[in-house]
């Protein structure tokens, strides 16, 4: 959730032990709308992951 947030541009995020997230813009500024569109988006696996797959049958 919180990578469609961010491809959405409504969060920023760091990494590192002072980081975390935080919103993009000031909240007076994002509609429920955009949250719930942005979470509505095909999530996709971060760079690294892939799908499991189901083992193969016998």
């Amino acid at each position: 959730m919180l990578l469609q947030l961010r491809r959405a541009g409504l969060i920023h995020s760091q990494r590192g032990p002072d980081g975390g997230y935080w919103l993009a813009r000031p909240a007076a500024d994002i509609a429920l709308a955009d949250v719930v569109a942005s979470a509505a988006q095909e999530p996709s696996a971060p760079a690294g992951l892939t799908a499991r797959r189901p083992p193969p049958e016998p």
